[in-house]
C-alpha cells in the first residue's frame, strides 16, 4: 500500500502543475481510498496493541504466579508466552510504521488538493 501511495504520490507532484477538472475527481477519489485504507490499518494497528497488552499481561502474571520449583514445565510455558509476546511486539513495531508512513503520505497529498482547489488556471 505505502508502495502505491509513493507512485500515485509521484503522478500527483506532475499532474498537478496542469489541473483539469477530471485530474481533481480522480485525485479525490484516490485520497478517499487512501484514507479507508489509513482507517483500516489503524483499527489493525490498535487491534496489535490490544493483543500486545494482554500477551504482554499474561507474560508477566505467568512468571510471577508459576512457583519457581516448577522446574521444566514452569520454564517452557513462561518462555512460550514471552516469545509470543515479542512476536506481537515486533509486529505491533511494524504496524505502526506502516501506519505513520501512510499517515503521513496522506497528509503530503493534502498539499495537492489544496493546489488543485485554489488552481487559478480554468479547469476544463
Amino acid at each position: 500500500m505505502y508502495g502505491k501511495l509513493l507512485s500515485y504520490t509521484k503522478y500527483i507532484e506532475k499532474a498537478s502543475a496542469h489541473p483539469t477538472r477530471e485530474l481533481r475527481e480522480f485525485h479525490d477519489e484516490m485520497v478517499h481510498n487512501f484514507q479507508h485504507e489509513r482507517l483500516i490499518h489503524l483499527m489493525v494497528t490498535l487491534f496489535f496493541v490490544f493483543l500486545l497488552i494482554v500477551f504482554a499481561s499474561a507474560t508477566m502474571v505467568l512468571y510471577f504466579v508459576l512457583p519457581t520449583d516448577m522446574g521444566v514445565s514452569g520454564t517452557i510455558v513462561v518462555g512460550s508466552s514471552l516469545f509470543i509476546t515479542a512476536v506481537v511486539f515486533i509486529t505491533t513495531l511494524m504496524y505502526i510504521r506502516h501506519y505513520y508512513r501512510l499517515e503521513n503520505g496522506i497528509e503530503y497529498l493534502y498539499t495537492f488538493t489544496a493546489k488543485l482547489y485554489s488552481s487559478d488556471k480554468v479547469l476544463k
